[in-house]
């Protein structure tokens, strides 16, 4: 799988009978496993931080996005591993201010400027639809021309990842100032 989990108590996909993994958008964030060949682009993680002032959600539902739009065959949950939370502590969920649907002043980003619209449209699969898994027929990593014609690069979405890579990979030393400098739009300032 390009990126995978587990069966969990909030599994939005009930196991499909007979299948050992299925194709999944949605689960909880408690595990996810990622192909080496994944972690290359910088395309799922770093998380997108962004939106963590409305929700610590957002960041989680960013990375399954990206996952499910790029590799929609290879999102896999494993049906044999259940896994299950036994201690679960609070954490910034959803600003009340957001309302019961969970819909508040987040510019979700990642939905609106992660893809050119055009390869975007149709792609996402709804919450809680799966299908069997696909075999791994190709590099998981995107070649240039894939990237420039699905992604979205000088976008706010992208722009912030790549800043966000930039203070790991360049400002090791000082990684948690570098962060804090960063605009919302990934810009310095």
């Amino acid at each position: 799988p390009a990126l995978a989990s587990s069966l969990c108590h909030v599994t939005p996909a009930e196991p499909l009978p007979g299948l050992d993994a299925q194709t999944i958008s949605h689960w909880d964030g408690m595990i996810t496993a990622f192909h080496h060949e994944v972690l290359s682009d910088h395309l799922v993680l770093p998380y997108f931080d962004g939106d963590d002032s409305f929700s610590w959600f957002y960041s989680q539902l960013a990375m399954m996005h990206v996952g499910a739009i790029l590799w929609p065959a290879n999102t896999l949950q494993i049906n044999t591993l259940r896994l299950k939370n036994k201690l679960h502590r609070k954490y910034k969920k959803v600003r009340s201010a957001c309302g019961a649907n969970k819909v508040c002043d987040s510019r979700r980003l990642w939905q609106t400027q992660a893809f050119n619209p055009e390869f975007a449209r149709g792609r996402e699969v709804a919450k809680g639809v799966s299908f069997p898994p696909a075999y791994k027929n190709a590099s998981y990593v995107l070649s240039a021309d894939q990237k420039r014609r699905w992604l979205a690069p000088n976008t706010t979405y992208w722009r912030h990842i790549r800043s966000t890579v930039d203070c790991y990979l360049h400002h090791a030393a000082d990684v948690q100032h570098c962060l804090r400098r960063r605009s919302f739009r990934g810009i310095r300032t």
